[in-house]
């Protein structure tokens, strides 16, 4: 499945443009905030694009931020740079923004970076994932070990979801608490680690690894 992008806002000539832009991506378009919400629960959203020309843009971006099903979705204000709105966008809550008047391999560029260095990485895309005798359904938000299903909360899913992204890597707790909580939210060592041995209790204590001093990362030595 294609990495998707969320396009809120835009007229027919701008949808048609992102679309042309970025041929390889699945784009919704969408002007309804019930339409926006069934999407973000039920697509694999990578990153929200919101047009600045739609009236009341920081409710949307609200709203986008408030019903995206994992802080690792972006959100993503598409504008002709005026210091006023970029100030409103940022006190509503987006992360990043494309100027309208760039050119547009400036605004390609952009965007594909962003999407092919994301956290998000193709083994989140699967809709299940098998590790050992877990197995972790992204698109169902449920993990199963032996078949029977494991009790998780949000954060303990989204933590192994960004781990098992690439289990060649060992996460530092930086890129963690940006990906899991965003970082509009200040979280603590203690926070985390509480999390992290939750998790290892659900999950059995041989599925992560700590690396003193780094972070954390899954067990190489796990069937994948």
């Amino acid at each position: 499945m294609e990495k998707g992008i969320l396009a809120l806002g835009f007229s027919k000539k701008n949808q048609k443009f992102l679309q042309q832009l970025l041929p390889r991506y699945n784009f919704f378009f969408e002007k309804t905030k019930k339409g926006t919400k069934n999407i973000l629960k039920k697509e694999e959203i990578h990153l929200v694009l919101i047009s600045s020309k739609e009236e009341c843009f920081q409710e949307w971006i609200a709203y986008a931020k408030k019903y995206r099903a994992s802080q690792s979705t972006r959100i993503w204000l598409y504008t002709s740079i005026k210091p006023a709105i970029l100030l409103q966008a940022y006190k509503a809550g987006i992360d990043d923004f494309i100027d309208a008047d760039w050119e547009d391999i400036v605004k390609k560029l952009k965007i594909e970076h962003f999407l092919k260095h994301s956290f998000l990485l193709p083994g989140t895309l699967e809709k299940k994932i098998k590790l050992d005798s877990l197995v972790i359904n992204s698109k169902k938000n449920k993990v199963t070990k032996k078949g029977k299903e494991l009790d998780l909360t949000k954060i303990e899913f989204e933590l192994l979801k960004l781990l098992v992204s690439d289990r060649s890597k060992i996460f530092t707790r930086k890129e963690i608490y940006h990906q899991v909580w965003g970082d509009d939210i200040i979280v603590g060592d203690r926070t985390l680690d509480v999390h992290m041995n939750n998790l290892r209790k659900k999950i059995g204590k041989n599925f992560i690894i700590t690396k003193k001093g780094i972070g954390f990362g899954i067990n190489p030595s796990l069937e994948g």
